[in-house]
């Protein structure tokens, strides 16, 4: 079993956030398996250089290189493990998130395979930038809607296949404000969850949840 994440050097994302995860991973994923960084940067952990100079999250494509050993589990490094793993980790011939806002997009903040899927880097490699340059749409939205619109194998979703175990901090954890007090209050994290995406901002590191996960692991 591999667990993998990307950092592509100069966004906000820093190589602490990479050893945040990977300590979030080791807690919670009983199982024996490598956790593997795809970076151009020094990080505390196992390290395969990115293939490629690919900007942003277009480095996530680099994931489907033939090269990079499977079965495979990926996660962004703006998720938070708050429970077990084990039961989500292996059984995915290609499983991504759907996406949090549209029920009929999906999303590619945490995905797991165990199938070829290199025809998504190969396709990509041809023409990068004209790719970069036509994903930019509603309906082709960077990364994500690359690899829906290329993928060999029709993906199957992780709010389907374990229903309630990977939420949203938006949808499902965000704290309420009193409406006397005007006091934030503490996130709430569901029942049963073990995964929480954040995807895009606020930046995980800047919300409570940042500090109180580790309270309850």
């Amino acid at each position: 079993m591999t667990v993998c994440c990307v950092l592509r050097s100069g966004g906000d994302y820093k190589p602490e956030h990479v050893s945040h995860l990977r300590d979030d991973v080791r807690r919670h994923l009983k199982m024996e398996h490598r956790f593997v960084c795809l970076t151009d940067m020094s990080v505390d952990c196992e390290k395969i250089p990115l293939p490629e100079k690919w900007p942003g999250w277009w480095s996530k494509i680099s994931l489907f290189h033939p090269d990079i050993p499977k079965p495979i589990v990926y996660i962004d490094l703006d998720t938070i493990i708050v429970g077990p793993l084990d039961d989500l980790a292996l059984g995915h011939r290609f499983t991504v998130l759907q996406n949090f806002w549209a029920k009929d997009r999906i999303g590619s903040g945490m995905m797991a395979w165990d199938a070829d899927l290199s025809a998504i880097y190969s396709a990509f490699a041809k023409s990068p930038a004209k790719f970069i340059r036509e994903y930019v749409t509603q309906d082709k939205w960077g990364d994500q809607g690359f690899i829906r619109a290329h993928t060999p194998i029709e993906p199957e979703r992780w709010q389907r296949k374990h229903p309630g175990k990977v939420v949203s901090y938006k949808h499902h954890c965000r704290p309420g404000v009193d409406p006397k007090s005007q006091i934030i209050g503490k996130p709430v994290i569901p029942a049963g969850a073990s995964v929480i995406c954040h995807h895009g901002q606020p930046r995980p590191w800047r919300t409570p949840l940042w500090d109180m996960h580790k309270e309850i692991a």
